[in-house]
């Protein structure tokens, strides 16, 4: 029996918020505080270890999420991870990125940027516009958050 097709997608979101680069870079680094990121999504996450290494391990009303910290670049203010498990959407191999850009006085630029293996063609806009959605939902959450910092 074949084994089902895998197609490798991107999907990219950058905002800018007014809160500096270094009150958002803390909070990224840190691999913790995704529940109040998105709190409509995520119930419950806990971080096991810090830095590369590192494991997160989120709940959901669709199921857990465990996941591996990748990278923390505390110069380039790059944050890596893997989903390992999930169960939300059609997807393997999930890599994702976040990256602050320092914008002076005008605050930080936010890019999330994932790569992932599509299980069905027919699910891409589905979830493109889910993970869009996703890193929407946690980048508006950064602001606050970084700004009671």
């Amino acid at each position: 029996m074949e084994s089902p097709m895998k197609l490798m997608k991107t999907v990219a979101l950058t905002h800018a918020l007014p809160q500096s680069a270094d009150s958002v870079w803390r909070l990224v680094r840190s691999g913790a505080n995704v529940q109040k990121l998105m709190p409509t999504i995520i119930d419950r996450c806990r971080v096991e270890g810090s830095g590369a290494g590192a494991r997160r391990f989120c709940t959901t009303k669709q199921g857990p999420i465990d996941e591996t910290i990748l990278c923390v670049d505390d110069g380039a203010r790059l944050f890596r991870y893997r989903i390992d498990r999930q169960s939300m959407m059609p997807l393997e191999h999930y890599e994702g990125s976040v990256h602050v850009a320092d914008l002076g006085a005008d605050g930080c630029e936010v890019l999330w940027f994932a790569t992932y293996d599509l299980l069905d063609e027919g699910a891409d806009t589905p979830v493109r516009e889910g993970l869009l959605g996703l890193f929407r939902t946690a980048i508006d959450g950064m602001g606050p958050l970084a700004g009671a910092a």
